[in-house]
């Protein structure tokens, strides 16, 4: 079709919800790594008294882990209608006319159904190789039309004996395998369009040399004109399918044969398995068999096959529990450890830096590296000045592997952790039972600068204008010493005492800056609740937790009022976050922060909700434990209805429970609550029994 030409160029590419977030997948770099995963999805199913379960039977899809980059394609009635990138995995940018070139991305379906298709957009090695290749020569003979131009400006071209007609002229003058000489009496008028069709060529044969087939894909798709995406060898395998396409689709690999009936290429090289051993197996196999293919991977994905089981193992904050990417090893390069530097993070953490001399790693130079903590130094026995072996974690993250022994000469320094941090001088702590080493000072300018990035960062509040070098200016002039300060700026302010740069680099005080970030800064007001949460910096409470806790809460006083097993209770969220939870609004600095970000005017509750907004205390000295699988709410929003009205909602049952709410396939939360003979309600009980407490009847 027409369609896969191309067509005109755009400014920019518009940012568009997913359907459902696009979470990455946690790694295991060994067997032993597989088999804790395997062990934990096995324990999660018994605890969910899953009828007719035998955990030593589980089944599990393998599949390879393309090194592409991750896409979403949606489908309405067999039509390819968007795409978009996998962005922060919420949200990605509308790629849509530059997929369409890509030929093994059907534009209609074998059927005519509607869903979402994802998958990885690569590039074949053979195909990567034959294009560089290509790059390669282009670039030379861009080039030599710069050095001839030069040479045409500077009148130093060397002088051609004999007469040559216009069109043998230019000729001679574009081949770059003829030596380039010209007639002494060459016409301006010959000059000039001599010149314009250097120019020409030049911009014509310019090209780029990419490392590696990943980075290549990933411009490529993200290319402002779709003509460039056609003419680019990139390719499509499919390895997800949700919605009515996939109705009557039990399993993961159900869905992978759906996928091919449907027009897809999915991976060949998919697997069934029962247990874990034969997955392991499978993960080896692949160290030597991946050089046999012509695309890059960088694993095998892993994944319990039944999408019912998958419902029920649910996800973290940026991973689901059902799934893994056991990575393959990558290569592995020498290089110097010249020093170690320590870096203080937003939670005051001190994290040691090797400083490495730089090198070339899987297509790109490093020259630093995490080392984690004190432990992982001393585990590996790294010095100042050893030699080492460095790879990249999953192919992306610089790890030091370790040292080289045989290669020193005494002249290596054994590393000391600081006794007070770098940044403030506060001396450090150690926590008993912990790796890491914190500055316990919440007003370091380290963490304190870091904290007020994260806060503007994309994934929080999304405010633009305060990217690092603001940040930076603006705790030095001494107007922000926490978030809530960003909100008492001024225009006046900001143009007196501020410096900003504008994007050619120039300094000025501009208003029209201060202006804008005063606009940005409103526009955040109007986040919703839960990036507000991400936003704070509590530990451990990312994205998904954040909306979690936003959506069993309902609004941020409901939050701060909450016991720390009441926030336990909350399905996902278990004691350590909850514990976090607590101790951040139990500081008295961050209460007062939060107060003045209430004051502020940022949204501190969910939004449309409705009525069930609508609060009480008619549920006021009851506790609530809740069970089973509910049809009309989620567990979450049954749990925030609770809280509402007062009640209390914890997570096990004991004497103290006055209610048990059950929905479908309760287990032995129900068992417990009929032996201590606790009164059991159905989610249909819910609000009648609220109503009868408030004394009102329902409309």
């Amino acid at each position: 079709p027409t369609q896969r030409v191309g067509a005109a160029p755009v400014d920019g590419f518009e940012t568009v919800e997913h359907l459902r977030p696009m979470l990455s997948l946690a790694n295991a770099f060994d067997d032993a790594e597989l088999r804790e995963w395997d062990e934990r999805v096995k324990k999660r199913l018994v605890e969910a008294d899953l009828e007719g379960l035998d955990e030593s039977r589980v089944s599990y899809v393998t599949e390879l882990k393309f090194d592409g980059m991750a896409i979403s394609l949606i489908y309405e009635d067999g039509l390819f209608v968007r795409g978009a990138t996998r962005g922060d995995g919420r949200r990605g940018d509308d790629i849509t006319v530059n997929l369409k070139t890509i030929r093994q991305i059907p534009l209609r379906l074998q059927e005519p159904v509607s869903g979402e298709v994802r998958g990885e957009v690569y590039m074949a090695w053979s195909e990567f190789k034959e294009m560089n290749s290509r790059a390669e020569q282009n670039e030379a003979e861009s080039r030599e039309m710069r050095r001839r131009l030069e040479l045409l400006s500077t009148g130093e071209v060397p002088v051609y004996e004999g007469e040559l007609s216009a069109g043998e002229l230019l000729k001679r003058a574009l081949d770059p395998e003829i030596p380039f000489a010209l007639p002494a009496n060459l016409s301006e008028e010959h000059r000039s369009q001599l010149t314009s069709a250097l120019k020409e060529r030049e911009r014509e044969k310019r090209d780029k040399v990419f490392s590696n087939p990943r980075n290549a894909a990933a411009g490529f798709v993200r290319q402002k004109h779709s003509t460039e995406t056609a003419r680019r060898p990139l390719r499509f395998f499919a390895y997800s399918l949700e919605g009515p396409a996939a109705n009557g689709c039990r399993t993961h690999s159900d869905a992978l044969k759906r996928l091919d009936t449907l027009g897809f290429p999915v991976d060949p090289h998919f697997e069934v398995v029962e247990g874990i051993e034969p997955v392991v197996e499978i993960c080896r196999s692949w160290h030597s068999k991946r050089s046999n293919l012509d695309f890059e991977v960088d694993g095998v994905v892993v994944k319990v096959d039944d999408l019912s089981w998958q419902d029920l193992l649910g996800s973290v904050s940026r991973s689901p529990r059902w799934a893994v990417a056991y990575k393959l090893p990558s290569s592995q390069v020498r290089t110097k450890l010249e020093d170690i530097k320590i870096q203080v993070g937003r939670t005051g953490s001190l994290t040691p830096v090797a400083v490495l001399t730089e090198v070339l790693v899987d297509g790109s130079n490093v020259s630093r590296a995490t080392l984690h903590n004190e432990d992982e130094i001393q585990r590996k026995d790294l010095r100042i000045g050893d030699t080492v072996w460095l790879h990249k974690a999953g192919a992306v993250i610089p790890q030091v592997l370790g040292p080289i022994p045989e290669e020193r000469n005494g002249t290596e320094r054994v590393f000391e952790m600081p006794t007070h941090c770098p940044e403030c001088g506060t001396a450090v702590e150690r926590p008993e039972g912990e790796a890491v080493t914190r500055c316990p000072n919440p007003r370091c300018p380290a963490q304190l600068e870091g904290w007020i990035k994260y806060f503007a960062s994309r994934t929080a509040l999304d405010i633009e204008g305060l990217g690092d070098k603001m940040v930076t200016k603006l705790i030095e002039a001494g107007l922000v010493k926490d978030p809530s300060d960003l909100y008492d700026l001024t225009v006046e302010t900001l143009q007196n005492d501020i410096v900003f740069v504008d994007k050619r680099g120039r300094e000025s005080h501009m208003r029209e800056s201060a202006v804008q970030l005063m606009e940005q800064l409103e526009a955040s007001k109007k986040r919703p609740f839960e990036r507000v949460l991400v936003a704070l910096g509590i530990r451990h409470v990312g994205q998904r937790v954040a909306e979690i806790l936003a959506h069993a809460f309902g609004n941020i006083e409901s939050l701060r009022k909450a016991t720390v097993e009441e926030i336990a209770s909350v399905h996902e969220i278990g004691p350590e976050i909850a514990q976090r939870v607590r101790e951040f609004f139990d500081t008295s600095e961050n209460a007062l922060m939060v107060d003045r970000l209430v004051a502020a005017g940022l949204t501190m509750e969910v939004e449309d909700q409705g009525d069930s907004q609508d609060s009480s205390e008619a549920l006021k000295g009851l506790t609530f434990v809740l069970t089973g699988t509910l049809s009309t709410m989620t567990r979450d929003e049954a749990s925030a209805l609770l809280r509402r009205h007062g009640a209390k909602v914890t997570g096990s049952v004991s004497k103290k429970t006055s209610y048990l709410l059950a929905g479908a396939d309760a287990g032995s939360k129900l068992t417990k609550a009929q032996d201590l003979g606790i009164e059991i309600l159905s989610e249909n009980d819910l609000v009648p029994l609220i109503e009868e407490r408030r004394g009102t009847t329902a409309p």
